[in-house]
Parts: structure tokens; C-alpha cells; sequence
């Protein structure tokens, strides 16, 4: 979703026409889950995310337009940071792990004006959010009514000088819970996960199943009636079994 349009500024040809903003594609690759349960994206702040960024311009651009003038683009970078849901000027740092696993603080990856493909493509992996959502913890297995949000804001920026930039394109995600490290912290951190299970065509599920019920009191609970065309299979176990014969 474009992220405060109003912001972005124009660019120009070397010949001073015009161009319109760039086309400009943000994916998540890795370490977003979407809860069903939540209705939100969901990360953990020790896993990292990536990103990857397609973008391409109509034409060679050269100069920008800022309040009517026109200012010599040096370079390119992209720009990443999150932001809080109930207020977005509130910026959330990213950081970047290294090959070591130590952490730094995420500086925007530069894109020289001389080195440009068009159509541009580039992944930024290793990210991190800086601190987790507030009110994570569960109320009684549901998600609390007090939980904050994140979103992250991926931005592409002109820059005139080292220090002067300028936004041309910015596009915003949707809503995302960073929980802590531990998941043992929450009353149920696998909600709506499925994955295929180790037997072939089996599907695991981590907690209760309930059909036209949202809180089944049991691993697989039905409200309503069961249409069956197979058998109901109690295991065979002799370790529960009493005076076996042979």
C-alpha cells in the first residue's frame, strides 16, 4: 500500500521532462506468518525477514524537482524501518544481523545513479525488529484486546548529497505482531499452523480442532452432524489391554 504520497518528490530527464514515479514492488520473502487467529502477519524478533524490492524507471532520470528546483541526484538507497499501527510517526528501528549473528543498526542500501539496471531488483535479507509489540501475552487463549501493532514502511529515496534525500516512492505492509524470543511465553504460539506432518499425505496441527465451534473442549470437537463413510478406529495398544489371551 503507498505509503504518505504526498511526500514523494518528482524526476526529471537530462532533457528536464517530467517523469512519473516509479513502478515499485515490495515482497516479504522470509519470516512472516499470517494468524488467523490474530488476523495480523506475525515475526519473531530473533528470526530474521527479507525483503525483496523490484522498481523501474520510465526513463534515465537525472534531477529532481523539489519546491521547484532542480537538485543533481547523486545516488539512489533504499529505505527500511518500521513504524507503530496507532501512530506512524513513530519510527521503529530495523537492525541487520552479520554472518557472526551479531546485530547492527540497518543503514539504507545504496544504489549508485551510475549502476542502475532497469528494471532494478534487490533483496535485503538478515532484518530485524529493533523491540517487540506491546500487550503480546494471551487473555485466557485469545488474543489480548490491548495488542499494538507494527507495520513496516520500505521506501526508495534520491539523494542530491550525502545527507540530502528525498523520497520518491514508499509503500507500507500490513499489520504485524513482533513477539519475543521465547514462545513458551504465550498460552498458544502455533495457532493456525499447519504443515505436513512425517507420514506422507498427513497434515500436523498444534492444538484443538473445532468444527462450527470456536472453543473445542476437545483435540477434534463437531457441532452438528458427521457424515462418515469409513470406520472409527480405536487403537490396539496391549500395553492398555487386560487379561490377554493368546
Amino acid at each position: 500500500m503507498a505509503y504518505k504520497v504526498d511526500t514523494w518528490s518528482r524526476m526529471c530527464t537530462s532533457a528536464l521532462e517530467e517523469l512519473p514515479p516509479l513502478s515499485f514492488n515490495v515482497d516479504a520473502d522470509k519470516g512472516f506468518n499470517f494468524s488467523n487467529v490474530d488476523v495480523s502477519f506475525v515475526c519473531q524478533k530473533k528470526n530474521h525477514f527479507q525483503v525483496t524490492v523490484n522498481a523501474a524507471f520510465s526513463n534515465q532520470p537525472k534531477f529532481l524537482k523539489v519546491n521547484d528546483e532542480l537538485k543533481r541526484i547523486k545516488f539512489f538507497a533504499l529505505h527500511l524501518h518500521g513504524i507503530k499501527l496507532e501512530s506512524d510517526n513513530s519510527e521503529i528501528l530495523l537492525e541487520q544481523s552479520a554472518v557472526d549473528r551479531s546485530k547492527r543498526p540497518f543503514k539504507p542500501h545504496r544504489i549508485e545513479l551510475t549502476k542502475i539496471d532497469n528494471p532494478i531488483r534487490v533483496t535485503i535479507g538478515r532484518l530485524h525488529f529493533s523491540h517487540t509489540t506491546e500487550n503480546n501475552m494471551r487473555k485466557k487463549g485469545r488474543p489480548n484486546p490491548d495488542q499494538k501493532y507494527f507495520s513496516l514502511v520500505v521506501g526508495f529515496h534520491a539523494y542530491t548529497s550525502e545527507r540530502e534525500s528525498f523520497p520518491l516512492v514508499a509503500h507500507v505492509s500490513e499489520r504485524i505482531i513482533v513477539r519475543a524470543s521465547n514462545p513458551s511465553n504465550f498460552e498458544i504460539d502455533c495457532d493456525s499452523l499447519w504443515i505436513k506432518g512425517q507420514e506422507q499425505d498427513s497434515i500436523y496441527f498444534c492444538g484443538k480442532v473445532g468444527i462450527n465451534m470456536d472453543l473445542p473442549p476437545e483435540a477434534f470437537s463437531v457441532c452438528g452432524n458427521i457424515h462418515l463413510t469409513g470406520q472409527v478406529l480405536n487403537p490396539s495398544d496391549e500395553r492398555i489391554k487386560e487379561k490377554i489371551r493368546r
